[in-house]
């Protein structure tokens, strides 16, 4: 089935708001790590398998350039919630980029996780195949939508 559709996970939501284990959105960091075709991402899977190296997340369907774009992908920075009108929080963070002289092909969306133990938060689908020749990769969180967006 491949990509079709960028989502949270649902374990994010069953884990803040059931009594589980909390995720600190706001300070834990953040990573982007890029992702190909071959995967089927899952909004419901379990926790076990929506953490990066896990699942569908394996080094097998990263995509990566070292120096350029480090396997598991670079931290974020500038994490904020953000509270706008009509009842609306998300979170939100500066783009990323690779670094100069990048080579990445076949990019189809990105797996967002907590850096320091892999809990995945959610996935992003690009629309499809994005790729960057010797040049620089970017990821940037819409401003409207945020990384992820919840309407209360």
């Amino acid at each position: 089935m491949a990509w079709s559709e960028s989502r949270i996970f649902r374990s994010l939501l069953q884990s803040a708001l059931g009594g589980g284990s909390s995720f600190d959105l706001g300070g834990s960091p953040l990573r982007v790590a890029l992702f190909d075709n071959t995967i089927t991402p899952d909004r419901d899977a379990a926790p076990a398998d929506a953490a990066y190296g896990e699942g569908v997340w394996v080094a097998g369907a990263e995509v990566a350039d070292d120096p350029g774009w480090d396997v598991g992908g670079p931290a974020l920075t500038g994490q904020s919630w953000d509270a706008l009108a009509g009842g609306i929080t998300q979170l939100n963070a500066n783009p990323v980029e690779s670094d100069e002289g990048t080579t990445l092909v076949d990019v189809y969306g990105d797996l967002l996780y907590v850096g320091a133990d892999g809990r995945g938060v959610a996935f992003h689908y690009f629309g499809g195949p994005q790729a960057v020749t010797n040049g620089v990769f970017s990821v940037v969180p819409q401003g409207d939508e945020g990384l992820i967006r919840f309407t209360v």
